[in-house]
């Protein structure tokens, strides 16, 4: 199966004032010009489709054109998930209708989130999306303390394996945090350790 991975494309970010959507609306029009002479399987998005909790309509408006065009003309699935920067609830916006059309959104933490099986010419392929979970979250839903991230992924990872037979193919799709990166000393934005929904740091 051939996947094209994508993540972060934080649809409707400014920097320092200056609005990108018109360099972002390039870079996904480059997106569908390697899926489509690529032809992959399936596109994923792996979180931070955009930029803060409600972004502007111009954001969304890019984003449905960009699934249109992947769904409806090049027939490619789409697998996305919710990041930190996003709003579970809006993306969770009619979650089952669109999947009869092959966009699988997974936005939500949830104790009853499945894996997503496709097919290809060599049997299933199970993809388990990992959506951005806090460790709160992941404490309220499991009833087991979780006191950092890698312990709300590492419940969420066991809930999928869970699920999908053992000797199959898997893919893990995951927004998570990620220890040891150094940051730019130049970053518009300051990096620290309460990160939520929103976008917030």
């Amino acid at each position: 199966m051939r996947i094209l991975h994508t993540s972060d494309w934080h649809l409707g970010r400014s920097f320092h004032g200056l609005h990108l959507l018109d360099d972002q609306a390039k870079v996904l029009a480059d997106i569908l010009y390697v899926a489509k002479n690529s032809k992959v399987d399936a596109l994923v998005l792996a979180g931070d489709i955009y930029d803060r909790a409600v972004p502007p309509t111009e954001a969304v408006g890019l984003l449905n054109s960009t699934i249109e065009e992947l769904i409806l003309k090049l027939q490619i699935p789409v697998i996305l998930i919710a990041g930190n920067h996003d709003n579970p609830d809006r993306l969770n916006f009619g979650q089952a209708l669109f999947a009869q059309k092959q966009l699988y959104i997974y936005s939500t933490v949830t104790t009853k989130a499945v894996p997503l099986k496709l097919e290809d010419q060599y049997g299933p392929v199970y993809f388990a999306p990992l959506t951005y979970c806090e460790p709160l979250t992941a404490t309220e839903l499991s009833g087991e303390k979780k006191p950092n991230h890698d312990a709300a992924l590492a419940w969420q990872v066991e809930q999928m394996l869970a699920q999908i037979p053992e000797n199959s193919r898997k893919i893990a799709l995951a927004h998570a945090f990620v220890a040891g990166a150094t940051p730019t000393p130049d970053s518009e934005r300051t990096f620290g350790s309460g990160r939520d929904y929103y976008g917030r740091y």
